[in-house]
């Protein structure tokens, strides 16, 4: 069996994955207990009806994503004091450039 990939996730951005799945599924829903258009429309396939289908196929494959990465989030902690001078996942990373304009980073992962 495969190994199951991690995700390493913020606080932030678990809330924000976790809310778009949420979000996600009661689209879909609401989709899904609406009228449906029509599958035929005259001798050809009605339109609506393709579109309709594509956008339930893309919202299913879009949750089905989201619950596996919800599966697999680890949550990322800021290093202790001891390890803060270390770049590793959480740490915010401070860079000077040339022209001595400074930009921060936090470091989160994929």
């Amino acid at each position: 069996m495969a190994e199951e990939k991690k995700f390493y996730l913020t606080k932030e951005g678990l809330a924000r994955t976790e809310k778009e799945f949420k979000d996600l599924k009661s689209l879909k829903l609401a989709k899904v207990t609406g009228e449906s258009p029509k599958i035929l429309h005259s001798e050809d396939l009605n339109q609506e009806y393709l579109s309709f289908q594509e956008d339930l196929s893309f919202m299913e494959s879009r949750l089905t994503e989201l619950e596996y990465i919800l599966k697999n989030a680890e949550l990322i902690k800021t290093p202790p004091k001891a390890k803060q001078n270390i770049v590793d996942l959480g740490a915010t990373v401070t860079l000077e450039q040339k022209d001595k304009s400074i930009n921060e980073f936090t470091v989160v992962g994929s």
